[in-house]
């Protein structure tokens, strides 16, 4: 059945009185069957009778397309700060909204009305809260008009919002309250429990409910609970102590408060406030245990104890341990001053220490001397501890003075002691390499002279173990029986070669001390090693200059062997010469006169390692005596497959010097190199200017040396070859020297060998 247009708005009236301004409307728009006119009177006659509604009731029409304000009554105009007459025909679009945003919102909404449906929103206007909805009214498949109300829920809201808030606060009481509370009804069943109570019992509250509270007192206690329960749903509050037993058995001493539950005047429960004394009641009996204690440790150590006045410091009470620590009954000490028998200085440092203690509010320690009944001073060590009053203020200090005669000089001792260690560790630091291991060789400490002689910082050495200084001199098994010696407690002593970091090689005379635990097992170790270096050397050199005087004597004989056949030898060379026609052939016998030449030279070399001889010094020019040096090799290199390079730069400076002798190391350091290549190689020959110095190096691609023979090269009689005798490098060396130069070898195996050789150029 079809509802008129008046129907419509009666009904949208009536529902907004019914639900106190909440309309939720959700029937669909309803067609109208009569004329216009009649719709309008009836409307009117209706609206005059909502005039005084709470809320506000309007109606919404289009003209050319706008939607215009028809009709607007109600009490909310006068809430919302609004006149009616400004609102009648009024276009929606120039309605005053919160914001533009909230413009577009209603004005979507009235549009969406003027569709066909049903609206219903919330808003603010002008700081009021309303809620408004909107019904549609046909006229045929068109809605003609929309009615809507609005209703004020601000007050509504804020007294919703004063409820929720109060329960929220109500709520987060019960929940946080740090005391178990419990709900219980007139029978004591449990209807409810905070969290508190769950940890207290250790049950939880879905395992309580409606179990009676008395289930978990202590059975002694039963019937006295019980009488209090009674007495609170009376009307009375009442507050008493008892026991309980918790779900792990322990049992607990509690303190319970029941408050009855008011409902509408009438007693429906009590609120149980359990309370856990249990803590409090064991401080307590700790209390007292302490207090006895603390009499009997008071009437029996050996330590002084005293009970200041905090005004003036006079003695209230005195230990008995005052007898027997100064001489004095503990009586004499009673009522006279605390600073009594205290040399100047503890007093005045006292007294001011005092002071302090009073201003802070805190302990004070310090240190005094006191005078022996005897006359002999004791240093005591005091530990003063302020006493509170109810007021926070200092009452009382509590003294305890400890006899520490004995302990300062035992420091005092110590303290020398150490001095003397230190001393005697600079000392040690000074003139020795100190290292400490653990257990298993880890290094725990290295002084700074372990550091410089090893070249390794201190944090490359930490943590490692000794083996990576060793230099391979030592025979296999001799660290074994070291570490064998010492993990069994004993010193070991000897003389150790190691290796520095940059390769060089240092001796050194060690002592390694084991510290021993309480089972006379080496925990750690101790090693002291002296630098003997120098001492090697000196000793290398001795025994060098020991072999050098046995190879000059020798020398001087063979030579003067050699000599005699060499001048026939060379004579008959020399008639040879002048016989041969052939140019060739007399190129022959010059190379036969130049290397009898060298053999001579040689044997003075021989006399020079008896006796020095003087130099034949002169000015050389390095090309000539290169080329010469390379004629004389070039066949040797040519039968053993060795090509020979050069790279000298065209210009060199003259070298001051004996030619012949620098000839004779430049071709023994060539067959060397040749001798080390049976299978063939190369040889490259470079000069360069260093400075002052023209420096030679040869390099071959031979066999190389093995780095344990290479320190010995040069050595007297040490050879690598099957026939030498070690003379040939010794010379070579020998020669330089002689001429202010040096002469270093470095060789990798099967890389091959460099032989440098530097002497002084003539400066122009």
């Amino acid at each position: 059945m079809r509802r008129r247009e008046g129907d419509v708005t009666k009904r949208i009236v009536t529902e907004s009185i019914n639900c106190n301004g909440l309309l939720l409307t959700t029937q669909p728009p309803i067609a109208a069957d009569f004329q216009y006119g009649n719709r309008l009177m009836e409307d009117d006659s209706i609206i005059r009778n909502v005039q005084y509604f709470p809320g506000a009731v309007y109606k919404l029409i289009k003209k050319n397309g706008e939607i215009i304000l028809d009709m607007v009554e109600g009490d909310l105009l006068d809430v919302l700060h609004l006149k009616k007459q400004d609102l009648i025909g009024l276009n929606v679009n120039h309605l005053k909204v919160q914001n533009e945003n909230e413009k577009k919102r209603v004005l979507s909404l009235f549009q969406q009305a003027f569709e066909g449906k049903d609206i219903s929103f919330e808003g603010v206007v002008n700081g009021v809260d309303y809620c408004s909805s909107l019904k549609p009214v046909l006229k045929g498949d068109n809605v003609k008009e929309v009615f809507g109300n609005a209703v004020n829920m601000s007050r509504k809201r804020k007294n919703a919002q004063i409820v929720e808030e109060s329960e929220q606060r109500l709520r987060s009481l019960y929940f946080n309250f740090p005391e178990a509370i419990f709900s219980l009804d007139v029978s004591g069943k449990i209807k409810g429990m905070n969290p508190a109570s769950e940890q207290l019992v250790g049950y939880q509250e879905k395992e309580l409910l409606f179990l009676n509270y008395m289930d978990f007192i202590v059975p002694k206690d039963v019937h006295r609970v019980k009488k209090q329960f009674e007495i609170a749903l009376e009307g009375n509050v009442v507050q008493y102590e008892t026991s309980m037993i918790t779900m792990e058995k322990e049992e607990l001493y509690i303190q319970i408060t029941n408050i009855p539950i008011y409902i509408h005047n009438e007693i429906k429960g009590l609120f149980g406030i359990v309370k856990n004394l249990t803590k409090e009641r064991n401080a307590e009996g700790a209390l007292t245990d302490s207090q006895e204690k603390y009499q009997l440790i008071a009437e029996n150590t050996n330590d002084l104890i005293c009970l200041l006045d905090s005004a003036d410091k006079t003695v209230c009470y005195a230990s008995p341990s005052h007898q027997w620590v100064l001489g004095c009954s503990a009586e004499s000490f009673q009522g006279s001053s605390f600073f009594r028998d205290m040399d100047e200085a503890s007093r005045t440092n006292l007294r001011k220490a005092f002071e302090e203690a009073v201003i802070k509010k805190e302990a004070i320690h310090y240190e005094c001397r006191r005078m022996h009944a005897e006359g002999h001073w004791i240093t005591f060590e005091d530990h003063a501890m302020p006493v509170f009053d109810s007021n926070n203020k200092i009452s009382n200090f509590v003294v305890v003075s400890r006899d520490i005669t004995a302990q300062k000089k035992s420091e005092k001792t110590l303290h020398d002691t150490l001095n003397k260690l230190e001393k005697l560790k600079m000392a040690i630091d000074e003139a020795a390499l100190v290292s400490v291991t653990d257990k298993e060789g880890n290094i725990l400490y290295v002084n700074k002279k372990f550091c410089e002689i090893s070249q390794y910082d201190k944090d490359e050495l930490l943590g490692n173990d000794h083996t990576f200084l060793r230099s391979d001199h030592h025979p296999p098994g001799f660290f074994e029986k070291l570490n064998e010696t010492i993990k069994k407690g004993e010193i070991w002593r000897g003389e150790l070669k190691n290796r520095a970091k940059d390769g060089s090689i240092f001796w050194v005379y060690t002592t390694i001390v084991p510290f021993l635990d309480e089972n006379n097992e080496p925990y750690q170790f101790f090693y002291i090693r002296n630098d003997i270096t120098e001492e090697k050397q000196t000793e290398e050199l001795l025994r060098t200059t020991d072999k050098l005087s046995v190879i000059g004597e020798l020398a001087a004989g063979v030579a003067h062997e050699i000599r005699n056949p060499l001048t026939s030898l060379k004579g008959f060379a020399q008639i040879l010469r002048s016989r041969i026609r052939n140019k060739g052939d007399k190129e022959f016998v010059d190379i036969m006169l130049s290397e009898l030449d060298r053999i001579n030279h040689i044997v003075n070399e021989f006399m020079v390692l008896s006796k020095p001889q003087e130099l034949q010094r002169e000015n050389a020019d390095m090309h000539e005596l290169l080329k010469h040096v390379l004629a004389i090799v070039e066949t040797q290199a040519i039968i053993n497959n060795v090509t020979i390079r050069t790279d000298v730069p065209e210009k060199l400076p003259g070298v001051y010097c004996d030619k012949s002798q620098i000839k004779q190391v430049l071709l023994n350091l060539l067959k060397n190199a040749i001798e080390a290549m049976p299978g063939g190689g190369s040889i490259l020959i470079r000069f360069n200017t260093v400075g002052r110095n023209l420096t030679i190096q040869i390099t071959d691609t031979g066999k190389g040396i093995p780095e344990h023979q290479l320190k010995s090269i040069g050595k007297p009689f040490y050879t690598t070859k099957d026939k030498g005798n070690g003379l040939g490098l010794m010379i070579c060396k020998k020669i330089i020297e002689n001429h202010q130069g040096e002469l270093h070898i470095t060789s990798r195996e099967n890389k091959g060998t460099i032989v440098k050789v530097s002497i002084p150029v003539v400066i122009s």
